[in-house]
């Protein structure tokens, strides 16, 4: 035991001593592109030197992971991908069992086995390497037929296997990126925003809006980066349930302050400190514990927790106020009770995870955070195109014996599985298949053959690799390193230009099956996706405020929807950033780059309000006040307004924007009305205070529709479906 701590303090410090005497630092790319060549050779060379068959295999494995997997790499991991990897031998191996002969059969089931596994890779959130092995797995078994199939299967089995192990050993002991780390880094820098953007809300001084797009940003990489991380890390693991609060909190508190930036923003100037007497020490409270929550992230320190918050008013005289200014002054004491319990909850999730007690609060209302995105549209359509590509290139294999055979149909599916429906653009994809192939061809013609020693072919797969890796895109690299492939290097090396070529011929007649359903079934152009992400943000976005306006009366199945409008509003808000970075606006003169993406920002910021909004219907939905308030209403305007807004002509609805005095004024009328008609006395000070809070964040909901509209409008939605050529 002595021996191995020594071994890796020596390996520590040998680390410590490359940093720190070396007259340059590594990036962290260049790392990356370091530790994946090492593996890739590593888990070429030893199968080599040790005489067993398929090294291809373990090759390929790691090149998959990296590709796909990111840069981190965990014990955990590694397992769930061995256990990925077994998984999909053992249905193979099945399949080849139950139907040895009945061909026509086994290929429909392996087909229908192969499409539930893409859609599992593409609803996971997490790492979805695991599905991409099993599938990748399940369809190697039959490439040497059913003959020799369980002896195939296990050579390619351990091989896979030992590919995964090559990769989780140099990824965890040269330079390890811990996952938790990663995130806790994300969540640091998220907080600082928060505080900063905080600071300049409670001060007034200072623009918040570039603020508010950078916690925007931040806090979808920080969800990003947890999701992904969360089924390969075993700390995060085992504290699941404290993750999933932390990152539930975070969510909040965006949605929080981005209501206080509106009723900053859309409020006349108020000095909250005259009529909230503890404005101020609030204001000092939530400060500090934004600044502690960011040195438990870095140091990991316990934070001191305040005592639970209670609002005191002045008694002020009200009737020199409207109506909105009031909920104004409400909705802000609110939040910042909001706010601050939240950072409570935050900060005791915080101590609990860094080793302290749990203090004082439990959440057990926390809604756990599903690794599946369930019923995504895109996600069933690539699954279908996938399903396309699979019996086109297996009628193609039958009706004409391609060399290769079979390995056609694996290859056109499994690397499907990364075009389909993403930026990577078919053009770009041939060009670069291309590329590695001329550069593999120089290489097969003018350097393998001068290759004598062992040392010599893993310097140049070193090389090879790390140029794929460092100089290419990493969602691209993979179709340049498949010319490594076509090489066939083994211990005894054939040079044979015409074999050479043909195993060419199989990489490009799968790429052009490719190329064939790039846009076919479903279109995957940017432009058109961008239009439908967008119909489909304002559906959701209606849906929500018809279910929060009935809210008390919803049954098991409108929760579950609302739960599916509030998680795919995101989604979709995020989807239409990258469709819409997407566009090449060259193409359509009529738009431009900057109002594409400053509509798909008005959407996001939409989306953070309209949960808030949801949220505190759902709080209130036994507030007496808000339920006859309800009952006196016939119509839902602001969710027909965006339902109108999923169409691509909105002039019709241009009317209800054109003047925001007026509509100030038809709210203060009907409130002065409605309050000729309820009995104060009837009704609690806190139904009263949700009932101002309710209007205050339906207000600014109005607004954010009012700037998705005019954002809206500036963007030629008919220009977008016009032809290219």
């Amino acid at each position: 035991m002595s021996q191995v701590v020594q071994k890796i303090f020596f390996f520590k410090t040998f680390q410590t001593f490359l940093n720190d005497w070396l007259l340059f630092t590594f990036s962290s790319k260049l790392k990356f592109a370091i530790k994946v060549s090492l593996s890739l050779t590593l888990a070429f060379m030893i199968p080599m030197a040790m005489g067993w068959s398929q090294p291809n295999t373990a090759a390929i494995t790691v090149m998959l992971i990296a590709s796909v997997g990111g840069v981190s790499a965990s014990v955990m991991k590694g397992i769930i991908r061995v256990i990925g990897t077994v998984i999909g031998a053992a249905l193979g191996l099945t399949l080849i069992a139950m139907l040895p002969q009945e061909r026509m059969f086994y290929l429909l089931v392996l087909s229908l086995l192969v499409a539930v596994i893409t859609y599992l890779y593409y609803a996971y959130q997490g790492d979805s390497t695991v599905f991409l092995l099993t599938a990748m797995m399940i369809m190697m078994i039959f490439l040497q037929g059913p003959e020799n199939a369980f002896i195939y299967g296990v050579d390619r089995t351990y091989m896979t296997v030992f590919g995964i192990v090559v990769y989780t050993l140099v990824g965890l002991f040269l330079w390890p990126v811990r996952l938790e780390d990663t995130t806790k880094q994300d969540a640091a820098v998220l907080t600082n925003i928060h505080y900063e953007f905080f600071t300049s809300l409670i001060t007034r001084l200072g623009d918040s809006l570039p603020l508010q797009e950078k916690m925007i940003a931040s806090e979808q990489k920080m969800q990003h980066a947890y999701v992904r991380s969360s089924g390969g890390s075993l700390d995060m693991t085992l504290h699941a349930d404290v993750w999933d609060s932390i990152t539930n909190h975070y969510k909040n508190i965006g949605a929080i302050l981005s209501a206080l930036a509106t009723i900053r923003v859309e409020s006349e100037p108020i000095d909250y400190s005259e009529y909230i007497e503890n404005y101020n020490a609030i204001s000092s409270e939530i400060s500090a514990m934004f600044k502690g929550c960011e040195a438990a992230w870095k140091h990991k320190r316990q934070i001191m927790l305040p005592n639970a918050l209670a609002i005191s008013y002045r008694s002020t005289p009200e009737e020199g106020l409207s109506h909105l200014q009031k909920s104004a002054i409400v909705t802000q004491a609110e939040m910042l009770r909001k706010l601050h319990l939240s950072l409570r909850k935050l900060s005791d999730r915080l101590n609990t995870l860094n080793g302290g007690d749990q203090t004082v609060h439990h959440d057990n209302t926390m809604v756990r955070i599903s690794r599946f995105v369930w019923f995504d549209p895109e996600y069933m359509k690539a699954t279908l195109q996938l399903f396309s590509v699979f019996w086109f290139s297996t009628a193609f294999w039958i009706l004409f014996n391609p060399p290769g055979g079979f390995m056609i149909v694996l290859l056109a599916t499994l690397l499907g599985l990364l075009t389909t429906f993403s930026p990577l653009r078919p053009t770009i994809l041939m060009i670069l298949f291309s590329i590695g192939f001329l550069f593999a061809t120089l290489m097969y013609v003018f350097v393998l053959p001068h290759l004598v020693y062992g040392w010599e072919l893993a310097l140049f797969m070193f090389l090879y690799t790390f140029i794929a890796f460092y100089m290419i895109n990493l969602k691209l690299t993979i179709f340049f390193l498949l010319g490594m492939f076509v090489l066939g290097i083994n211990n005894t090396m054939n040079y044979n230009f015409a074999l050479f070529l043909n195993i060419l011929l199989v990489f490009y007649m799968f790429l052009i099956i490719l190329m064939l359903f790039y846009h076919f079934p479903f279109s995957a152009r940017p432009e058109h996706l961008f239009s439908l992400m967008k119909k489909r943000f304002f559906k959701h976005t209606s849906a929500l405020l018809e279910l929060g306006r009935n809210s008390q009366k919803e049954s098991w199945l409108a929760q579950k929807k609302a739960e599916y409008h509030q998680r795919h509003l995101f989604i979709n808000s995020a989807k239409m950033r990258l469709w819409g970075s997407q566009i090449d606006t060259s193409y359509f003169s009529s738009n431009s780059k900057e109002e594409i993406m400053a509509f798909a920002l008005t959407c996001e910021k939409l989306a953070y309000k309209l949960q808030l909004l949801y949220a505190d219907d759902k709080e209130n939905e036994n507030n007496t006040l808000l339920i006859q308030i309800s009952a006196m209403k016939t119509e839902n305007i602001m969710a027909e307004v965006a339902g109108s807004l999923t169409e691509d002509n909105t002039l019709l609805q241009s009317a209800l924007f054109e003047s925001k005095e007026a509509v100030i004024e038809q709210i203060e009328a009907k409130l002065n009305d409605l309050k000729q008609s309820i009995d104060p006395d009837d009704h609690t000070v806190q139904e009263i205070s949700g009932f101002y809070v309710n209007l205050a964040l339906r207000y600014s909901v109005w607004i954010a529709l009012e700037r998705s509209h005019n954002a809206l409008q500036t963007i030629d939605w008919n220009n977008l479906k016009a032809n290219k050529f």
